[in-house]
């Protein structure tokens, strides 16, 4: 995951009040891509998880 800038080849999302960019190619292997924020002992973070 990175903060990046759309590209050509990029389909954008926006859910909630965040913009998600996925790669066109990507989604292609990976057609249901879950992402979450979960809370951590060691802190919180994102989780990316793909279902086929």
């Amino acid at each position: 995951m990175a903060q990046d800038e759309p590209k050509d080849d990029d389909n954008v999302y926006d859910i909630g009040s965040v913009k998600v960019v996925v790669n066109k190619k990507i989604e292609g292997y990976a057609p249901s891509i879950g992402i979450d924020y979960e809370n951590y002992e060691w802190g919180n973070d994102y989780v990316i998880a793909t279902h086929y």
